[in-house]
């Protein structure tokens, strides 16, 4: 899968996170990367991994995305719901891929843990996805 391939794999979450207005009700934004003014909470599409499956078929690629919530401090809740919220909409569920098509995709990890401030809540959601190029 190349570079090109992993740009489309955010691209698909952008369009998907967006698109959901429960998510949008919790959150301020999705982001790449964070505009300055923009307060918590809010979901960063965070680094993607991708490799090819040559044991499966040259067209076959393996991709670990992440999603980042950051929320006000003041307990988990907040970054739960968010992450839930994110567990129904990405856990073996669609993507629509440019030049790609999606084979299965599954959270396989999540987490949260309160800044040394505690003044911000952070979530982590861990996505794999099995991928062909079209």
């Amino acid at each position: 899968m190349s570079g090109q391939m992993l740009q489309a794999v955010q691209q698909a979450f952008y369009t998907k996170l967006n698109g959901d207005s429960l998510l949008m009700d919790l959150v301020n934004g999705v982001y790449d990367a964070v505009p300055q003014q923009v307060s918590v909470p809010y979901v960063v599409i965070g680094d993607g991994i991708a490799e090819t499956m040559p044991q499966l078929q040259s067209d076959i690629s393996e991709c670990q995305m992440a999603l980042h919530v950051w929320t006000p401090g003041g307990g988990r809740k907040r970054a739960l719901d968010i992450l839930n919220r994110l567990h129904a909409l990405l856990h073996h569920g669609q993507l629509s891929v440019n030049g790609g098509s999606l084979l299965s995709m599954r959270c396989v990890r999540a987490e949260t843990a309160v800044d040394a401030d505690q003044d911000r809540v952070y979530g982590l959601l861990e996505l794999s996805l099995t991928m062909r190029a079209d």
